[in-house]
């Protein structure tokens, strides 16, 4: 894979529907009117492949999932805002069928 994939794109906070998050606030007050790329507070990923020591050695980049996560900017909520698949640095990738940290969030009433 060369280039990642989008397989979903969160705009929204599910629960106010703000589409701003803080880094992307943070970003314009850094670098003004250019145009703001995307940006995350947390980028999780697993590695869609397996994942041992030979293949730390020979591959710094594997097949994986990447889930980019923010906060809201209008009521603060962590919230999913991206997902993607491909290419993903072994040092940041949990091995295959792994997860990550575990949130859970109050279901919307």
């Amino acid at each position: 894979m060369a280039e990642n994939k989008i397989l979903k794109d969160f705009p929204k906070c599910p629960d106010c529907g703000e589409t701003e998050t803080l880094t992307r606030l943070a970003w314009k007050d850094t670098h003004g009117d250019k145009e703001v790329p995307f940006v995350s507070f947390y980028k999780e990923a697993v590695a869609l492949t397996s994942v041992g020591p030979q293949t730390m050695i020979s591959l710094p980049m594997v097949p994986g999932l990447a889930i980019h996560r923010d906060y809201c900017a209008g009521c603060g909520r962590l919230r999913l805002t991206r997902s993607e698949i491909g290419n993903i640095p072994i040092g940041i990738a949990n091995p295959g069928g792994s997860t990550g940290p575990q949130h859970r969030f109050k279901p919307k009433q």
